[in-house]
């Protein structure tokens, strides 16, 4: 009886049963249904989020608001000067400028291999091959054909970090050639509003979220399973620094509308016409 806001963020399990195990699926059906039917509002982080929630659950459409997700400016803006932070990364042979930065998590939908067969073509020319592809994040049983790939194919520029702190993420955000956004499939990626905060460019798929940014700011998209467009990608962005500028300065005036000072007060909003209601 207790008024309840939901953002289930996603329903990957509808698009990609693959991933999951059978218990997964099971449970996740349970979990997200009983949650879209007894919620008192759903948010939905974006236009296609909002969509995909009602064709799985058509009974939410008088109960359903739009709110981007929003990004602390703060923390992404501040500079990390840090002497034991920079030390780390020059001991990794990872410099300023001199690298393209993938944050996601290891699981598969995030596209880990098409981002490695892309800058391996990439890295072939020669004109590029000082340059690094930087990853981080947690090993677990099912990443392994990453690595397994890596080491057949004796690939040196790329370098696996692990999972690192916010400090040395933000770092990368902040040093990045770019930060690449691969995911077959997201709610919004927040990473690409960190990324933007951070004043890097963004290399992002051609998903449906990752589009909707890219009406509001500059966005080098790439075909999702195509490492050989993906690489091309690369090339336009590592060779022209002036596009990289611009990009960055654009960008960077869109973004105010997205703090979460502003998402916050929409979810207040929400809250306040909830209770009314309950008046």
């Amino acid at each position: 009886k207790i008024p309840t806001l939901t953002n289930l963020h996603d329903i990957q399990h509808e698009h990609f049963k693959s991933f999951f195990s059978r218990s997964e699926l099971l449970r996740r059906d349970v979990q997200y249904y009983n949650t879209a039917k007894y919620t008192t509002k759903i948010i939905a982080s974006g236009p296609f989020m909002k969509k995909d929630f009602l064709k799985n659950f058509p009974f939410l459409k008088k109960k359903i608001a739009l709110i981007y997700e929003g990004v602390d400016l703060n923390k992404f803006r501040k500079k990390i000067n840090n002497t034991k932070i920079d030390n780390f990364f020059l001991n990794k042979k990872i410099y300023k400028r001199k690298f393209f930065f993938l944050p996601a998590q290891l699981w598969k939908h995030k596209n880990h291999i098409t981002v490695i067969k892309g800058f391996e073509k990439f890295s072939n020319n020669k004109k590029f091959n000082d340059l690094k592809l930087v990853f981080c994040g947690h090993k677990f049983n099912e990443t392994q054909y990453i690595f397994d790939y890596l080491k057949k194919r004796k690939i040196k520029n790329i370098i696996f970090l692990n999972v690192i702190n916010y400090k040395k993420l933000i770092w990368c955000m902040q040093n990045s050639i770019s930060v690449i956004c691969p995911a077959l499939y997201e709610s919004s990626s927040l990473v690409n509003l960190e990324a933007i905060a951070s004043k890097s460019t963004l290399i992002s798929s051609d998903i449906p979220t990752n589009l909707e940014k890219a009406k509001i700011f500059k966005v080098n998209t790439f075909k999702k399973l195509d490492p050989n467009n993906l690489s091309m990608v690369f090339e336009k962005v590592a060779k022209s620094k002036k596009l990289r500028m611009s990009q960055i300065k654009f960008n960077t005036s869109k973004l105010k509308k997205f703090s979460w000072e502003k998402t916050s007060m929409k979810y207040f909003d929400e809250i306040i016409e909830i209770l009314n209601a309950k008046k």
